[in-house]
């Protein structure tokens, strides 16, 4: 049991799609139990005829960086016939708050659960030598990997600028990068984003012994 002694509690339970005056239900548009019209990957709706984007449907995230896009794939779908979609799990969120919370692809909860083998390691912002020339070590950076191929799966942190850090993410696991592959990489030290190869080294050394630059 812990104790946690704070001025504000933010509770977040998510949100209700403001659907409830489209009267969805003349044109047969199913929706689920927050309001939100149920779509599939290529944003068409139970109508063949009927695209949704954005907030109002049950997408995975709900962004304004994925609702643009999904605009746009709904366009091309509906008029050409395409079956163009997004890989959510290559699309990172933020919360600014601060230290800022940031994320991109798998937990290893959500690894498990889809049946895959995971390992995952979880490295303090201490050991990154950027945050310790700021006075702001402040966070965890977690990496999540395929236990058997070594792929990176997904990337987690709470940090100062998380939401910056994590677009290194996208070209992580849109290229299928391994641990090693970024270990192999030569990232400017010193910085902040040098923790996510800081994170991938902690799969094969101890982090705590290294000098810089490695």
């Amino acid at each position: 049991e812990q104790e946690f002694k704070t001025e504000e509690i933010l509770l977040a339970p998510g949100k209700t799609a403001n659907t409830k005056d489209l009267n969805l239900q003349v044109a047969g548009v199913e929706i689920d139990e927050r309001l939100a019209i149920k779509v599939n990957e290529y944003q068409k709706t139970s109508q063949d005829h009927i695209f949704a984007v954005g907030d109002v449907t049950n997408q995975k995230l709900r962004l304004e960086t994925t609702a643009g896009r999904e605009g746009t794939l709904a366009a091309k779908n509906a008029l050409t016939g395409n079956r163009d979609s997004i890989n959510y799990w290559q699309v990172p969120y933020a919360v600014f708050t601060y230290p800022a919370v940031a994320g991109i692809g798998m937990t290893d909860a959500e690894v498990i659960e889809s049946g895959g083998k995971c390992s995952c390691n979880t490295v303090a912002f201490s050991k990154v030598p950027k945050a310790g020339a700021i006075k702001d070590t402040r966070g965890v950076i977690k990496m999540v990997i395929n236990a058997e191929n070594r792929k990176i799966l997904g990337i987690h942190m709470v940090a100062p600028e998380a939401a910056d850090i994590i677009n290194q993410g996208i070209y992580i696991l849109k290229g299928e990068m391994t641990v090693d592959d970024v270990i192999d990489s030569l990232p400017v030290f010193p910085t902040l984003s040098e923790s996510i190869k800081i994170a991938a080294l902690s799969f094969t050394k101890d982090i705590t012994k290294l000098s810089c630059c490695i």
